[in-house]
C-alpha cells in the first residue's frame, strides 16, 4: 500500500457526499444463480434515469481494535433495521481495506420507496460510490459493493446503456456501458405511479419463489443473449419501434413467469393493465410508446420527446377519476448519468 493511501486509511474520519441515479431495466434479470455472490440467472441491460436520485452522505469512523462496529443508515429521516445485504457491503468494504471503521450513512430520496421503482438501486449505488471515493478504491470494488446492496445497484454506477453481464467460471459478474445517455438526447421516459405504497411480496422473496417453481423461467432466459443484442443494435441506431416491442415483450415475460410461479405473483393491478392496453391504442398506427414494469403496478413509458404531450394528455383525459388527474402521478424524466461526488 502507498504512502498516500496509509494516510488515508490513518486518519480518524473521512466523509463524502454523493448523489447517484436509478435505472429502468430495458431487459431484466428476474432470479439469481448465486443469493451469496449476487449473480443473476441471466443478463440485464438499463438505462438510468435523471429526474429521481438518492442524495447521500457517508461518514467513516476509525475504530481501535477490539472496539465494536457500530454501523447505522437512515434514509428520509428514518433509521433503518440493518439486514444482510448492507452487513455484506460494510463487512466487504472493511475486509477490502484491512482496517476497522464503522459507517455512518444518511440518504435522502425524492420518489416513492418500495414501490416498484428501483429505489434499492439508487440507493446502494450511492453508498457503493462513495465507499470507493472515500478510500480511492477501483471502480471493481464499487460495482461489487452495489451489487451486493441490490443487484441492479451495479447498472446504476454507470451511465448511458449499460448491460449487467452475469458473468461465467472465467469472468466475474460486472457491468459495462455499450452508449453514453448522450447517445439518444430525444429519448424521454414516463413515470406513472399507480400505486405509492410497499409491494406484498418483495422482489428478493419473488425471484426466489419463481427460480424454484416456474417452469417457464428457462425459457425466458433462453431468449436472454438475442433480447439484450437486439437493444443494443436498437438503440445504436435510434430504432424505436424495435426497440419499444422488445421491451415490451421483455415486461410482459417477466410478469408472465411470476405468474406461473407457485403460489402465482401479481405485481400489475388493475391501472397497470389499463395502462398497458392504452399504450397499445397509442401505437395503433405506429410504435410510439414502450411499458415496461418492475416488481410493482407503477409504469415507465419509453418514448421520443415529440409524443410526450400528446401521451400525457390521453392519460389524463383517460384516467378521468382522479389516478393521474392533473398530471400530478406523471413524471417525465431524460436519460441519466452515474454517481457524482455532490459539492
Amino acid at each position: 500500500m502507498g504512502e498516500s493511501k496509509r494516510q488515508k486509511l490513518d486518519e480518524e474520519e473521512r466523509k463524502i457526499t454523493v448523489i447517484a441515479h436509478p435505472n429502468i431495466a430495458l431487459i431484466k434479470y428476474w432470479g439469481k444463480a448465486s443469493e451469496t455472490e449476487m449473480i443473476p440467472l441471466n443478463d440485464s441491460i438499463s438505462l438510468t434515469i435523471d429526474l429521481f436520485n438518492a442524495k447521500t452522505t457517508l461518514t467513516a469512523k476509525r475504530i481501535d481494535d477490539g472496539e465494536g462496529v457500530d454501523d447505522t443508515v437512515s434514509v428520509n429521516g428514518t433509521n433503518l433495521a440493518l439486514s444482510t445485504r448492507f452487513n455484506r457491503v460494510f463487512n466487504s468494504v472493511r475486509d477490502r481495506l484491512g482496517v476497522q471503521w464503522s459507517f455512518t450513512v444518511t440518504s435522502s430520496t425524492n420518489f416513492p420507496v418500495a414501490a416498484g421503482l428501483a429505489s434499492s438501486a439508487a440507493g446502494f449505488a450511492a453508498i457503493a460510490f462513495a465507499l470507493g471515493k472515500a478510500f480511492d478504491l477501483p471502480d471493481e470494488d464499487i460495482e461489487r459493493w452495489a451489487r451486493y446492496g441490490s443487484g441492479s445497484a451495479s447498472r446504476s454506477v454507470l451511465s448511458g446503456l449499460v448491460q449487467w453481464k452475469k458473468g461465467d467460471r472465467n469472468t466475474e459478474s460486472h457491468v459495462v456501458s455499450h452508449f453514453p445517455s448522450s447517445h439518444w438526447p430525444d429519448l424521454r421516459l414516463i413515470i406513472l405511479v399507480a400505486k405509492e405504497e410497499e409491494k406484498a411480496v418483495s422482489s428478493k422473496e419473488g425471484m426466489e419463489r419463481t427460480a424454484r417453481t416456474s417452469a417457464l423461467l428457462q425459457d425466458r432466459i433462453r431468449r436472454n443473449s438475442e433480447r439484450i443484442q437486439g437493444i443494443i443494435n436498437s438503440f445504436a441506431a435510434h430504432d424505436f419501434p424495435t426497440m419499444a416491442e422488445l421491451i415490451m415483450r421483455d415486461s410482459n415475460e417477466m410478469h408472465a413467469v411470476c405468474l406461473d410461479s407457485y403460489p402465482p405473483i401479481q405485481y400489475l393491478n388493475s391501472t397497470s393493465w389499463s395502462i398497458i392496453n392504452l399504450v397499445h391504442s397509442f401505437n395503433s398506427e405506429s410504435v410510439r410508446a414502450a411499458y415496461t414494469f418492475d416488481a410493482g403496478p407503477n409504469a415507465c413509458i419509453f418514448i421520443l420527446n415529440e409524443h410526450v404531450e400528446e401521451f400525457q394528455t390521453l392519460v389524463s383525459s383517460t384516467f378521468s377519476n382522479g389516478e393521474f388527474v392533473d398530471k400530478k402521478n406523471m413524471f417525465v424524466s431524460t436519460l441519466g448519468q452515474g454517481p457524482r461526488i455532490h459539492k
